[in-house]
Parts: C-alpha cells; sequence; structure tokens
C-alpha cells in the first residue's frame, strides 16, 4: 500500500507478434477471463535481451496486457502479464522469442483480480502463489505451458500471488510477517532512480520483527483472536512496484513499513497504517488508509499523533504511534511497547522495551538474497534463521 501514487515512465523492451487487449474490456467479460503472468530469469551474464511473446493459436481468447505495470526488463529478469480463459486447465505451448542460451529459469503466476481489486475479502484460507516451470530450448527461444493454478507455496488470503512479487511471509499463529525482499538491480518506479534506499530497507525489515516481538509481549497475536481478527499482518515496503493487476503495480513509494490487521470477516482488510522511514532510518509519519472509505477515509498522523485501530463496535484494539523523536511505539489494554533505535536509525537495530516485561536490546534481521537466507538477531546472538527460494522468495526452511 502507499500514500503516494507516482507514475515513473518506463521503458518497456518487448514486443509481441499477438494484439494487445484492451484491459477493460476483458476484466469485464463476464468474469470469464483469468490474469496470467510469467516472468523469464536471465543467466547473470545475459545483459539486455531482445525477446517477444506469441500465445498458442489455439487460444484465440488470449491476450497480452502491454504497459508500464505489466510488462518490464530488468538486468535480472523481465516479465509479461496476458488474459486467458478460466474454462481452460492451462495455456499450453506458449512461446517465448529469445536467445534461448539466457534463460535459467521460468516463472508463472496468477493474480486473481477480481478479489485483489474488488472485494479485499477471499474466502479461502490460502492460495496458491507463482511455480517453477518446465520449458524446453528451441532454435528461437522457449516453450512452455502456464497452468491456470499454478502449484506454488501457499500465499497469506490477502495476497495476489503475482509473478513479479518476491516476498517471503513467515507465521507464527496470529501474526504473518512479510518481508519483501529489497533488490537493486530490480529496482523500479518511485526507486527506478535516485539514491538506493539502503538505510530505509534495513530500518523497515528491522522494525518488522521487532514488532512481532512487541505483538507477542503484549499478547496481541493472542487477545485479538476473540475480537474476531484472522492475523495481524507486519509488511515492509516494495521496491520493484510488483503488478497488481492490468490496471495497476504497487509504487510502494516512499520508504515505510506497515502494520495491519486481517479480519475474519468481509471486509478483511480494513485499514492499513504506513509508517514512513527518513534517510536517517528514523519514521517520520503516519498515513493511515481506510480501505473501505479511501480516499475520503485516509489520515496523516504526525510525531506525538496516535494512530487508534479499533473494532466494529468502536472498542480500541490497539494503538499506534510515532513519537516526535521518530520512535515508535504500540500501546495495547495490556501495556506498552516502545521502539526505539539501537544506534543513530532504525537501522543500526532496535531496542525493546514493554510493559512488565525484560527490555530486548539489538533487534535486527539481515536478509541475503544471494543464499536466500534472513537471519534474525537479538542480545548479540542469532534467534532465528529462515531460508527461502531466491528467485519467488517461497520459505523453504526455518531454524535457529
Amino acid at each position: 500500500m502507499n500514500a503516494f501514487s507516482a507514475l515513473v515512465a518506463i521503458t518497456v523492451f518487448s514486443t509481441s507478434t499477438a494484439a494487445a487487449s484492451d484491459p477493460a474490456r476483458e476484466a469485464d467479460a463476464g468474469g470469464q477471463q483469468a490474469f496470467l503472468g510469467v516472468r523469464i530469469l536471465k543467466t547473470p551474464d545475459a545483459g539486455k535481451v531482445e525477446w517477444s511473446v506469441q500465445l498458442p493459436a489455439g487460444c484465440s481468447q488470449c491476450r497480452l496486457v502491454t504497459n508500464q505495470n505489466t510488462s518490464d526488463q530488468s538486468s535480472k529478469d523481465f516479465f509479461f502479464h496476458f488474459w486467458a480463459p478460466r474454462s481452460a486447465d492451462k495455456i499450453r505451448e506458449l512461446h517465448v522469442v529469445v536467445d534461448p542460451a539466457k534463460v535459467r529459469d521460468v516463472l508463472v503466476g496468477r493474480a486473481d483480480v477480481e478479489l485483489t481489486q474488488r472485494d479485499f475479502g477471499r474466502t479461502e484460507e490460502h492460495t496458491e502463489g507463482m511455480a517453477h516451470a518446465a520449458f524446453r530450448r528451441v532454435s528461437d527461444g522457449i516453450i512452455f505451458d502456464v497452468p491456470l493454478h499454478p502449484t506454488g507455496a501457499k500465499l497469506p488470503p490477502w495476497d495476489a500471488g503475482d509473478v513479479t512479487e518476491l516476498y517471503t511471509f513467515i507465521e507464527t499463529p496470529g501474526v504473518i510477517v512479510r518481508v519483501g525482499h529489497a533488490d537493486e538491480a530490480r529496482r523500479r518506479s518511485g526507486y527506478a532512480s535516485g539514491p538506493w534506499p539502503a538505510v530505509e530497507a534495513k530500518a523497515a525489515v528491522n522494525l518488522e520483527f521487532a514488532t512481532r516481538k512487541a505483538v507477542e509481549l503484549l499478547g496481541l497475536d493472542r487477545s485479538l483472536a476473540k475480537k474476531g481478527v484472522a492475523a495481524i499482518t507486519i509488511m515492509n515496503f516494495d521496491t520493484n512496484s510488483p503488478t497488481q493487476g492490468p490496471f495497476a503495480s504497487h509504487q510502494d513509494w516512499p520508504a515505510h513499513w506497515h502494520m495491519h490487521l486481517y479480519w475474519t470477516t468481509a471486509p478483511k482488510t480494513r485499514k492499513v497504517g504506513h509508517f514512513y522511514i527518513g534517510p536517517n532510518g528514523l519514521l517520520t509519519w503516519n498515513a493511515s488508509q481506510d480501505l473501505q472509505n479511501s480516499p475520503a477515509g485516509d489520515a496523516w498522523y504526525n510525531g506525538g499523533e496516535p494512530d487508534k485501530t479499533t473494532a466494529a463496535d468502536g472498542e480500541v484494539l490497539y494503538t499506534q504511534t510515532i513519537t516526535k523523536e521518530g520512535f515508535f511505539e504500540l500501546t495495547s489494554p495490556a501495556g506498552t511497547c516502545r521502539l526505539t533505535p539501537a544506534g543513530v536509525g532504525f537501522d543500526s537495530g532496535v531496542d525493546l522495551t514493554c510493559t512488565r516485561h525484560p527490555a530486548v536490546h539489538g533487534i535486527r534481521a539481515v536478509d541475503d538474497l544471494s543464499r536466500g537466507v534472513i537471519e534474525v538477531y537479538a542480545e548479540g546472538r542469532r534467534t532465528a534463521q529462515y531460508n527461502y527460494d531466491i528467485d519467488t522468495g517461497a520459505l523453504k526452511a526455518v531454524s535457529n
């Protein structure tokens, strides 16, 4: 989610032998169309490649959706999206014209536009994410099938599961932490140029894990389930503007982190706090986005101004406050947790002080994209390690 919508002109390097679609017309075609995505992973030395898509001749209803939100290229990959009939089990023999020696893998996925853009209320507990696809090399490119229901890692029900996402979901009872992997090679949208937000990215992931600990110490992971909450969701920010459908991408700029509730009844996602991070690693303000009444319901909170999250009956469940110093406080009926930086900014780590609990010092998370490992530390020692697929972000293993 973002408070600013800064559209950045992005050069799309793809061309196509199939006609591009009118997304609005296709999306309204009686709900008979599925929105599919493909991401082609390039070999390390590939550089910029020329490519095009040949949709199967036997799929008369297949249409490419080519715009700055749905198609682009980075030094590591390129991606595209298309409409396909929901009645098919898979789209067979899709042909990408490209130097086959420069392709190392193919990812396929499906983002359900109906649910992500209109309802905010999936009924199923989890959805399927993107998956690696078997492909064969031919003289002028690669050929592969795109299933309408890819068998990938399970995703939380509120996630679209698009191939452009690069998230690792870490679930504990009552809490879902989503780590978006900041990859400078895939920078897009507001992060496409200018200084790389390395400090802000470190601060955001540190705040994610420190907040998860605060939620645990305050007992919110247990008490909110009795109030109709399915999960507390904690997220950092995207730097690659992942596709959210044929009309938009997640231009998650400027840098911030999120904490909100996912409810058991629709609308499942109602209000999302955006806690913005300055280049010094401290918090600046909170843009609290009301997804039921947006944009009229959006509210801005400066330092020292509390933001209360309530149940439908008006009961205050917790209060989030960015302090005037740029720190963070989470208050519930059980007490208050104060998050302060271990050094100058939160990129240095987080010191956590909670009511009726011993302080926890130096909470930080190190995300190594090259190895696919997140290591979490506190009190000078490693407390957890999460191994993930470097291409999809899917969690593979958890250890101490």
